[in-house]
Protein backbone atom coordinates (compact mmCIF):
# COMPACT_ATOMS: atom_id res chain seq x y z
CA UNK A 1 0.00 0.00 0.00
CA UNK A 2 1.27 3.52 -0.76
CA UNK A 3 2.48 5.53 2.20
CA UNK A 4 -0.02 8.34 2.90
CA UNK A 5 2.78 10.66 3.95
CA UNK A 6 4.34 10.64 0.46
CA UNK A 7 1.54 12.89 -0.77
CA UNK A 8 1.96 15.21 2.23
CA UNK A 9 5.72 15.40 1.73
CA UNK A 10 5.38 16.36 -1.94
CA UNK A 11 8.71 14.79 -2.85
CA UNK A 12 10.66 16.49 -0.04
CA UNK A 13 12.19 14.78 3.02
CA UNK A 14 9.69 14.26 5.83
CA UNK A 15 10.85 14.16 9.45
CA UNK A 16 9.18 13.24 12.71
CA UNK A 17 9.87 15.56 15.64
CA UNK A 18 9.27 14.64 19.27
CA UNK A 19 8.21 17.65 21.31
CA UNK A 20 8.18 18.04 25.10
CA UNK A 21 5.60 20.38 26.64
CA UNK A 22 6.22 21.83 30.10
CA UNK A 23 4.02 24.21 32.07
CA UNK A 24 4.70 26.09 35.29
CA UNK A 25 3.45 29.10 37.23
CA UNK A 26 6.06 31.82 37.84
CA UNK A 27 6.14 35.39 39.10
CA UNK A 28 6.14 38.15 36.49
CA UNK A 29 7.79 40.64 38.87
CA UNK A 30 11.48 41.16 39.46
CA UNK A 31 10.72 42.03 43.08
CA UNK A 32 9.65 39.51 45.73
CA UNK A 33 5.98 40.45 45.21
CA UNK A 34 4.18 37.46 43.66
CA UNK A 35 2.57 38.20 40.26
CA UNK A 36 1.44 34.85 38.92
CA UNK A 37 1.97 33.99 35.25
CA UNK A 38 1.27 30.58 33.72
CA UNK A 39 4.03 29.76 31.22
CA UNK A 40 4.15 27.01 28.59
CA UNK A 41 7.44 25.87 27.05
CA UNK A 42 8.49 23.31 24.45
CA UNK A 43 11.79 21.55 23.75
CA UNK A 44 12.88 19.40 20.82
CA UNK A 45 13.24 15.84 22.11
CA UNK A 46 15.36 14.73 19.10
CA UNK A 47 18.29 16.77 20.43
CA UNK A 48 21.09 15.12 22.46
CA UNK A 49 20.51 15.22 26.22
CA UNK A 50 23.46 17.58 26.75
CA UNK A 51 21.89 20.23 24.51
CA UNK A 52 18.53 20.00 26.27
CA UNK A 53 20.08 21.62 29.35
CA UNK A 54 20.92 24.79 27.36
CA UNK A 55 18.51 27.73 27.56
CA UNK A 56 18.86 28.27 23.80
CA UNK A 57 16.79 25.13 23.17
CA UNK A 58 13.96 26.05 25.58
CA UNK A 59 11.18 27.92 23.76
CA UNK A 60 8.43 29.93 25.44
CA UNK A 61 5.25 29.36 23.40
CA UNK A 62 2.57 30.85 25.64
CA UNK A 63 2.11 32.85 28.83
CA UNK A 64 -0.96 34.26 30.56
CA UNK A 65 -2.11 35.59 33.90
CA UNK A 66 -5.58 34.22 33.25
CA UNK A 67 -5.43 31.02 31.18
CA UNK A 68 -4.31 27.85 32.99
CA UNK A 69 -1.63 25.56 31.57
CA UNK A 70 -4.30 23.13 30.36
CA UNK A 71 -6.25 25.90 28.63
CA UNK A 72 -3.10 27.12 26.90
CA UNK A 73 -2.30 23.59 25.79
CA UNK A 74 -5.77 23.33 24.21
CA UNK A 75 -4.66 25.82 21.52
CA UNK A 76 -1.10 24.47 21.34
CA UNK A 77 -2.59 21.07 20.55
CA UNK A 78 -4.49 22.55 17.59
CA UNK A 79 -1.25 23.89 16.11
CA UNK A 80 0.51 20.55 16.58
CA UNK A 81 -2.35 18.53 15.10
CA UNK A 82 -2.35 20.79 12.03
CA UNK A 83 1.22 19.70 11.25
CA UNK A 84 -0.06 16.15 10.66
CA UNK A 85 -1.66 17.31 7.41
CA UNK A 86 0.17 20.59 6.78
CA UNK A 87 3.81 20.06 7.85
CA UNK A 88 6.11 22.88 8.89
CA UNK A 89 8.50 23.80 6.10
CA UNK A 90 12.19 23.93 7.07
CA UNK A 91 13.64 26.28 4.49
CA UNK A 92 17.33 25.69 5.12
CA UNK A 93 16.91 21.95 4.44
CA UNK A 94 14.02 22.29 1.97
CA UNK A 95 12.16 19.66 3.97
CA UNK A 96 9.22 19.25 6.28
CA UNK A 97 8.68 18.18 9.86
CA UNK A 98 5.42 16.68 11.00
CA UNK A 99 3.68 14.50 13.60
CA UNK A 100 4.78 16.23 16.77
CA UNK A 101 4.69 13.62 19.57
CA UNK A 102 4.19 14.98 23.06
CA UNK A 103 5.33 14.23 26.60
CA UNK A 104 4.28 16.33 29.54
CA UNK A 105 6.08 16.96 32.79
CA UNK A 106 4.56 17.15 35.84
CA UNK A 107 4.91 16.64 39.50
CA UNK A 108 1.88 14.93 41.76
CA UNK A 109 1.42 11.76 43.94
CA UNK A 110 1.48 8.94 42.31
CA UNK A 111 0.36 9.80 38.79
CA UNK A 112 1.74 6.53 37.40
CA UNK A 113 0.02 3.83 39.46
CA UNK A 114 -2.66 3.24 42.10
CA UNK A 115 -0.24 2.84 45.02
CA UNK A 116 -1.31 4.39 48.31
CA UNK A 117 -4.29 4.05 50.63
CA UNK A 118 -5.17 5.70 53.92
CA UNK A 119 -2.33 6.20 56.38
CA UNK A 120 -3.77 3.45 58.58
CA UNK A 121 -3.75 0.96 55.68
CA UNK A 122 -0.26 2.03 54.60
CA UNK A 123 0.95 1.46 58.17
CA UNK A 124 0.00 -2.22 57.98
CA UNK A 125 2.60 -4.82 56.94
CA UNK A 126 1.14 -5.32 53.46
CA UNK A 127 0.42 -1.64 52.89
CA UNK A 128 3.88 -0.53 54.00
CA UNK A 129 5.64 -3.11 51.82
CA UNK A 130 3.47 -2.10 48.83
CA UNK A 131 5.03 1.38 48.91
CA UNK A 132 8.37 -0.18 47.93
CA UNK A 133 7.01 -1.48 44.59
CA UNK A 134 5.15 -0.06 41.59
CA UNK A 135 1.39 -0.61 41.87
CA UNK A 136 -1.17 -1.30 39.17
CA UNK A 137 -0.46 1.21 36.38
CA UNK A 138 -2.88 4.00 35.60
CA UNK A 139 -3.98 4.58 32.01
CA UNK A 140 -5.32 7.45 29.96
CA UNK A 141 -8.67 5.66 29.60
CA UNK A 142 -9.04 5.10 33.35
CA UNK A 143 -8.24 8.76 34.06
CA UNK A 144 -10.84 9.95 31.53
CA UNK A 145 -13.43 7.57 32.98
CA UNK A 146 -12.75 8.82 36.50
CA UNK A 147 -13.03 12.49 35.45
CA UNK A 148 -16.27 11.77 33.60
CA UNK A 149 -17.64 10.11 36.74
CA UNK A 150 -16.70 13.20 38.77
CA UNK A 151 -18.49 15.48 36.28
CA UNK A 152 -21.63 13.33 36.47
CA UNK A 153 -21.54 13.61 40.25
CA UNK A 154 -21.21 17.39 39.90
CA UNK A 155 -24.59 17.47 38.16
CA UNK A 156 -26.21 16.49 41.46
CA UNK A 157 -25.08 19.79 42.98
CA UNK A 158 -23.35 18.12 45.97
CA UNK A 159 -19.60 18.67 46.36
CA UNK A 160 -18.79 16.21 49.17
CA UNK A 161 -19.09 12.96 47.10
CA UNK A 162 -16.77 14.45 44.48
CA UNK A 163 -14.15 15.43 47.05
CA UNK A 164 -14.33 11.95 48.57
CA UNK A 165 -13.96 10.32 45.15
CA UNK A 166 -10.99 12.53 44.26
CA UNK A 167 -9.32 11.61 47.55
CA UNK A 168 -9.94 7.88 47.11
CA UNK A 169 -8.91 7.71 43.43
CA UNK A 170 -6.05 10.22 43.54
CA UNK A 171 -7.37 11.74 40.29
CA UNK A 172 -8.02 15.48 40.12
CA UNK A 173 -7.61 17.68 37.05
CA UNK A 174 -7.41 21.49 37.11
CA UNK A 175 -9.22 21.92 33.80
CA UNK A 176 -12.01 19.51 34.71
CA UNK A 177 -12.33 21.07 38.18
CA UNK A 178 -13.51 24.31 36.58
CA UNK A 179 -16.43 22.45 34.98
CA UNK A 180 -17.13 20.51 38.16
CA UNK A 181 -17.47 23.75 40.11
CA UNK A 182 -19.58 25.24 37.33
CA UNK A 183 -21.99 22.29 37.20
CA UNK A 184 -22.35 22.18 40.97
CA UNK A 185 -23.44 25.84 40.95
CA UNK A 186 -25.81 25.41 38.00
CA UNK A 187 -27.10 21.91 38.81
CA UNK A 188 -30.56 23.04 39.95
CA UNK A 189 -31.11 25.21 36.86
CA UNK A 190 -29.53 23.31 34.01
CA UNK A 191 -28.09 19.92 33.07
CA UNK A 192 -25.13 19.35 30.79
CA UNK A 193 -24.99 16.19 28.67
CA UNK A 194 -21.63 16.79 26.96
CA UNK A 195 -19.02 18.14 29.39
CA UNK A 196 -15.72 19.26 27.97
CA UNK A 197 -12.64 17.09 28.42
CA UNK A 198 -9.13 18.44 29.02
CA UNK A 199 -7.01 18.63 25.87
CA UNK A 200 -4.22 16.51 27.38
CA UNK A 201 -6.57 13.52 27.65
CA UNK A 202 -7.77 13.87 24.06
CA UNK A 203 -4.31 14.06 22.48
CA UNK A 204 -3.97 11.02 20.27
CA UNK A 205 -1.24 8.65 21.45
CA UNK A 206 -0.64 10.49 24.73
CA UNK A 207 -1.26 8.66 28.01
CA UNK A 208 -0.60 11.06 30.92
CA UNK A 209 -0.02 8.24 33.42
CA UNK A 210 2.49 6.38 31.26
CA UNK A 211 3.99 9.29 29.32
CA UNK A 212 4.72 11.57 32.29
CA UNK A 213 8.13 10.51 33.63
CA UNK A 214 9.35 10.95 37.18
CA UNK A 215 10.83 14.45 37.40
CA UNK A 216 14.19 14.25 39.14
CA UNK A 217 14.45 17.90 40.22
CA UNK A 218 11.39 17.72 42.48
CA UNK A 219 11.57 13.99 43.28
CA UNK A 220 15.31 13.73 44.04
CA UNK A 221 16.77 17.17 44.85
CA UNK A 222 13.66 18.86 46.28
CA UNK A 223 12.41 15.52 47.58
CA UNK A 224 14.61 12.87 49.15
CA UNK A 225 17.77 15.02 49.29
CA UNK A 226 15.85 17.78 51.05
CA UNK A 227 14.40 15.25 53.53
CA UNK A 228 17.78 13.87 54.60
CA UNK A 229 19.38 17.34 54.59
CA UNK A 230 16.73 18.50 57.08
CA UNK A 231 17.39 15.45 59.28
CA UNK A 232 21.12 16.14 59.23
CA UNK A 233 21.31 19.87 59.99
CA UNK A 234 18.30 20.11 62.33
CA UNK A 235 20.24 19.66 65.58
CA UNK A 236 23.63 21.03 64.54
CA UNK A 237 25.33 23.33 66.99
CA UNK A 238 27.18 26.47 65.76
CA UNK A 239 30.52 24.64 65.90
CA UNK A 240 29.23 21.83 63.66
CA UNK A 241 27.79 24.35 61.20
CA UNK A 242 31.15 26.09 61.04
CA UNK A 243 32.98 22.81 60.41
CA UNK A 244 30.61 21.89 57.59
CA UNK A 245 30.82 25.35 56.01
CA UNK A 246 34.64 25.27 55.97
CA UNK A 247 34.72 21.76 54.48
CA UNK A 248 32.16 22.64 51.84
CA UNK A 249 33.89 25.88 50.84
CA UNK A 250 37.22 24.05 50.53
CA UNK A 251 35.77 21.44 48.14
CA UNK A 252 37.40 21.27 44.71
CA UNK A 253 34.55 21.65 42.19
CA UNK A 254 36.51 20.28 39.24
CA UNK A 255 34.54 17.42 37.73
CA UNK A 256 31.33 18.41 39.51
CA UNK A 257 28.33 19.78 37.59
CA UNK A 258 27.86 22.74 39.94
CA UNK A 259 28.60 26.46 40.07
CA UNK A 260 30.78 28.27 42.60
CA UNK A 261 30.05 27.02 46.12
CA UNK A 262 28.57 29.53 48.59
CA UNK A 263 28.98 27.54 51.79
CA UNK A 264 28.00 30.31 54.23
CA UNK A 265 24.73 30.91 52.37
CA UNK A 266 23.90 27.18 52.38
CA UNK A 267 24.48 26.95 56.14
CA UNK A 268 22.70 30.22 57.01
CA UNK A 269 19.61 29.39 54.91
CA UNK A 270 19.70 25.62 55.33
CA UNK A 271 15.92 25.20 55.24
CA UNK A 272 15.29 27.49 52.23
CA UNK A 273 17.56 25.97 49.61
CA UNK A 274 16.69 25.45 45.95
CA UNK A 275 17.68 22.71 43.52
CA UNK A 276 21.14 23.98 42.54
CA UNK A 277 22.24 24.27 46.18
CA UNK A 278 20.90 20.82 47.03
CA UNK A 279 22.78 19.46 44.01
CA UNK A 280 25.97 20.88 45.53
CA UNK A 281 25.19 19.22 48.86
CA UNK A 282 24.47 15.75 47.45
CA UNK A 283 27.65 15.71 45.34
CA UNK A 284 29.86 16.58 48.30
CA UNK A 285 28.00 14.98 51.23
CA UNK A 286 30.10 11.83 51.59
CA UNK A 287 33.26 13.93 51.97
CA UNK A 288 31.91 16.56 54.35
CA UNK A 289 29.30 14.85 56.58
CA UNK A 290 31.01 11.63 57.71
CA UNK A 291 31.45 12.71 61.34
CA UNK A 292 28.59 15.24 61.54
CA UNK A 293 25.74 12.71 61.33
CA UNK A 294 25.13 9.29 62.87
CA UNK A 295 25.90 6.02 61.07
CA UNK A 296 22.41 5.38 59.68
CA UNK A 297 22.06 8.90 58.32
CA UNK A 298 25.49 8.68 56.70
CA UNK A 299 24.52 5.38 55.03
CA UNK A 300 21.42 7.12 53.69
CA UNK A 301 23.56 9.95 52.33
CA UNK A 302 25.77 7.41 50.55
CA UNK A 303 22.93 5.52 48.86
CA UNK A 304 21.18 8.75 47.80
CA UNK A 305 24.49 9.99 46.40
CA UNK A 306 24.89 6.81 44.36
CA UNK A 307 21.32 6.99 43.06
CA UNK A 308 21.81 10.63 42.07
CA UNK A 309 25.00 9.77 40.19
CA UNK A 310 23.12 7.07 38.27
CA UNK A 311 20.32 9.48 37.30
CA UNK A 312 22.34 12.53 36.23
CA UNK A 313 23.91 10.91 33.17
CA UNK A 314 23.42 12.13 29.56
CA UNK A 315 23.81 8.68 27.96
CA UNK A 316 23.18 5.03 28.90
CA UNK A 317 25.42 2.55 27.09
CA UNK A 318 23.83 -0.68 28.37
CA UNK A 319 20.18 -0.30 29.35
CA UNK A 320 19.90 -3.90 30.60
CA UNK A 321 22.85 -3.41 32.95
CA UNK A 322 21.52 0.00 33.99
CA UNK A 323 18.02 -1.38 34.67
CA UNK A 324 18.14 -5.06 35.57
CA UNK A 325 14.58 -6.44 35.55
CA UNK A 326 11.92 -5.96 38.22
CA UNK A 327 12.82 -9.28 39.84
CA UNK A 328 15.31 -7.18 41.82
CA UNK A 329 12.42 -5.87 43.91
CA UNK A 330 11.62 -9.41 45.01
CA UNK A 331 15.21 -10.43 45.66
CA UNK A 332 16.26 -7.35 47.63
CA UNK A 333 16.38 -7.67 51.39
CA UNK A 334 14.12 -5.75 53.76
CA UNK A 335 16.13 -6.87 56.77
CA UNK A 336 18.40 -4.24 58.29
CA UNK A 337 20.94 -6.94 59.13
CA UNK A 338 21.53 -7.54 55.41
CA UNK A 339 22.02 -3.91 54.43
CA UNK A 340 25.80 -4.20 54.22
CA UNK A 341 25.45 -7.00 51.66
CA UNK A 342 23.00 -4.89 49.68
CA UNK A 343 25.44 -1.98 49.56
CA UNK A 344 28.17 -4.26 48.21
CA UNK A 345 25.97 -5.45 45.35
CA UNK A 346 24.94 -1.88 44.50
CA UNK A 347 28.41 -0.43 44.22
CA UNK A 348 29.70 -3.33 42.14
CA UNK A 349 26.83 -3.50 39.64
CA UNK A 350 25.61 0.13 39.50
CA UNK A 351 22.11 -1.29 39.08
CA UNK A 352 19.32 1.28 39.24
CA UNK A 353 16.78 -1.08 40.81
CA UNK A 354 19.07 -1.98 43.70
CA UNK A 355 20.18 1.64 44.21
CA UNK A 356 16.52 2.65 44.60
CA UNK A 357 15.87 -0.31 46.91
CA UNK A 358 18.79 0.77 49.11
CA UNK A 359 17.37 4.29 49.43
CA UNK A 360 13.93 2.96 50.40
CA UNK A 361 15.43 0.48 52.88
CA UNK A 362 17.48 3.16 54.60
CA UNK A 363 14.55 5.58 54.78
CA UNK A 364 12.60 2.74 56.41
CA UNK A 365 15.40 2.52 59.00
CA UNK A 366 15.77 6.27 59.59
CA UNK A 367 12.11 7.38 59.40
CA UNK A 368 9.46 4.81 58.30
CA UNK A 369 6.71 7.47 58.32
CA UNK A 370 8.29 9.08 55.26
CA UNK A 371 7.50 5.91 53.26
CA UNK A 372 3.83 6.28 54.17
CA UNK A 373 3.42 10.03 53.93
CA UNK A 374 5.72 11.09 51.09
CA UNK A 375 4.67 9.99 47.60
CA UNK A 376 8.07 11.03 46.20
CA UNK A 377 9.70 8.01 47.84
CA UNK A 378 7.22 5.66 46.17
CA UNK A 379 7.77 7.43 42.83
CA UNK A 380 11.36 6.16 42.91
CA UNK A 381 10.04 2.67 42.10
CA UNK A 382 8.81 3.94 38.71
CA UNK A 383 12.18 5.38 37.64
CA UNK A 384 13.55 2.18 35.97
CA UNK A 385 10.48 1.90 33.72
CA UNK A 386 10.76 5.58 32.82
CA UNK A 387 14.47 5.18 32.04
CA UNK A 388 13.63 2.41 29.58
CA UNK A 389 10.86 4.48 28.03
CA UNK A 390 12.54 7.89 27.87
CA UNK A 391 16.26 7.23 28.23
CA UNK A 392 18.37 9.24 30.70
CA UNK A 393 15.97 11.14 32.96
CA UNK A 394 18.29 14.13 33.08
CA UNK A 395 16.81 14.92 29.66
CA UNK A 396 13.39 15.31 31.33
CA UNK A 397 14.67 17.40 34.26
CA UNK A 398 12.88 20.73 34.64
CA UNK A 399 15.83 22.60 36.15
CA UNK A 400 16.37 24.53 32.93
CA UNK A 401 12.71 25.59 32.85
CA UNK A 402 12.81 26.74 36.48
CA UNK A 403 15.74 29.06 35.62
CA UNK A 404 13.77 30.88 32.91
CA UNK A 405 11.49 32.92 35.17
CA UNK A 406 12.77 36.38 34.22
CA UNK A 407 12.95 36.16 30.38
CA UNK A 408 9.28 35.07 29.97
CA UNK A 409 8.07 37.65 32.50
CA UNK A 410 9.84 40.38 30.55
CA UNK A 411 8.40 39.21 27.23
CA UNK A 412 4.88 38.98 28.62
CA UNK A 413 4.74 42.76 29.05
CA UNK A 414 4.79 43.21 25.27
CA UNK A 415 1.73 41.10 24.55
CA UNK A 416 -0.77 44.00 24.77
CA UNK A 417 -0.64 47.73 24.17
CA UNK A 418 -1.20 48.60 27.83
CA UNK A 419 1.73 46.46 28.97
CA UNK A 420 -0.44 43.77 30.56
CA UNK A 421 -0.53 40.12 29.60
CA UNK A 422 -3.44 39.50 27.28
CA UNK A 423 -6.04 36.79 27.62
CA UNK A 424 -5.75 33.90 25.12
Amino acid sequence: MPNKYRKIAGGDPLYTSFIDHFGDDVSGNRSKSWNKHNNSYITHRNLPRKLLQQEFHIHLVSTSQHATITEQYHDIKKVLNKTHTDPVCVEDENGFSTRFMLRSAGNHPCCKCDAGETEVEKSSDLGFHAMFEPGNPRSCESIKNELEAQIKLACTGIAKPIETRQTNSGTKDVYTQYWIDHYIMKARNEKSTNPSKPAFLTTEGFDPAKDTPVEILHTILLGIVKYIWHYSNLNWKPAQKQIYAKRLQATDVKGLSINRIRADYIVDFANSLVGRQLKTIIQTAVFDLHDLVDEDHFKLWKVIGLLSALLWVPEIDDMDQYCIGPECWKSRSLNAADLCLTFTVTYSQNDLHIAIANVLDMFAEVDPTKIIRKAKLHLLTHIPDDARGFGPLVGMATEIFESLVQPPSAKSRHFTANGKTGKP
